[in-house]
């Protein structure tokens, strides 16, 4: 589907002393198909922060909610819902210790009018990771990550239903 949308936000940074720090942002979205003409109107909003309270440790959690489109035929769009923390832990100067959650929340908006089964529904989306980072240069990391992913949700035609173990070798290039 073709469309056209807007979003208007506003957002503020707290810093409480150093140690902890509050990002976020909330506004309006509206996104407009135009065949047949219909509107996704939608409150939209972010809210991340940094926790350093234990010296090693780092704390990043954060929710977020979007309007996406889809490109299944039967929906117009989706509102996600994320919401997830990321925790990195220096083990010393060189290694550090990273992991991370997360779950996303997506509910579907079928098109009107539609006959061939599309219904609203919400799919369900579960992250985890764990990884290892060796500093080579302050400037360049790399390290093993494992990552756990799955998905499920009630409509076998355009949900996914599945569970994902990956492994991988990360690089890290900072400037």
């Amino acid at each position: 589907m073709i469309s056209n949308g807007w979003t208007i936000t506003g957002g503020s940074t707290l810093d409480l002393g150093g140690v902890s720090k509050l990002e976020g942002f909330a506004g309006y979205s509206e996104q407009t198909y135009l065949n047949p003409g219909l509107t996704t109107p939608a409150f939209v909003f972010g809210l991340a922060g940094v926790w350093n309270g234990y010296e090693p440790l780092v704390v990043r959690p954060f929710v977020v909610r979007s309007i996406n489109e889809t490109a299944y035929a039967n929906y117009q769009d989706y509102l996600v819902t994320t919401i997830g923390s990321e925790f990195l832990y220096t083990i010393t100067s060189d290694w550090t210790l990273n992991a991370g959650a997360s779950y996303s929340l997506l509910n579907y908006t079928p098109v009107p009018g539609t006959t061939s089964g599309a219904f609203q529904h919400s799919d369900n989306f579960y992250r985890a990771s764990l990884g290892l980072l060796y500093s080579i240069y302050p400037q360049l990391q790399i390290g093993p990550l494992y990552e756990f992913a799955a998905g499920n949700g009630p409509d076998p035609a355009t949900s996914p239903n599945y569970n994902r173990h990956v492994i991988m070798l990360r690089i890290v290039a900072k400037r």
